[in-house]
């Protein structure tokens, strides 16, 4: 038989694709369609409230802020003892020059007795008063209170009698720097008590 009566090869038959489940296909690229992601907002989570604070959280808050007012007054104390102290310690502690006769307009007397006074208050009402008990604290407080704008002022007045007498006749009163001492732990004290008695209101 001669090669052109040879019949043409065949291609081996085409086998069909057999089926496998789970088989991952590879999917053809798809372009992204930005215009359409970027005219949305990125997502974000609403945010998450937090969780309620345990029932007792507001009594340790006020109990915390009512040892601050206790801790305040301790170092008001502290300072009015070291003030008696230096006064008692040296009568000469004040040296009196010509026109400056005067000294502050308080007695530690006056000192002592405001700052028991407001000391028996708290202790007696405790960290939690009444709103009844919440007027005469204030009351207190801001007496004691003006018992410092007392000191400032005389301290004020004592340095402008420097500039107007000059140095070798003004008063020389060593006791100064603790006066300011008590005028500012008196207001340290007095914003503890308001920092307390908001979170009562």
């Amino acid at each position: 038989m001669a090669d052109d009566d040879k019949e043409p090869a065949r291609p081996p038959p085409r086998q069909q694709p057999v089926w496998v489940p789970d088989q991952v296909w590879d999917m053809p690229y798809q372009q992204r369609n930005n215009a359409l992601y970027d005219s949305q907002p990125p997502f974000v989570p609403p945010p998450m409230e937090p969780p309620p604070p345990p029932a007792d959280a507001r009594g340790d808050e006020i109990n915390a802020r009512f040892q601050d007012v206790l801790r305040s007054h301790a170092e008001l104390t502290s300072a009015i003892d070291r003030l008696r102290g230096a006064i008692t310690a040296s009568p000469a502690a004040r040296e009196i020059g010509p026109g400056h006769n005067q000294g502050p307009p308080l007695t530690i007397g006056e000192l002592d007795a405001a700052d028991k006074h407001l000391l028996a208050l708290l202790l007696d009402k405790g960290p939690r008063p009444s709103p009844v008990d919440l007027a005469p604290i204030v009351e207190q407080a801001e007496k004691t209170l003006g018992l410092s704008e007392q000191i400032r002022e005389w301290l004020i007045n004592a340095g402008v009698g420097v500039a107007k007498i000059g140095a070798r006749e003004v008063t020389k009163d060593l006791t100064a720097p603790l006066w300011e001492e008590v005028a500012h732990r008196i207001v340290d004290l007095y914003h503890a008590i308001q920092v307390w008695l908001s979170l009562l209101l």
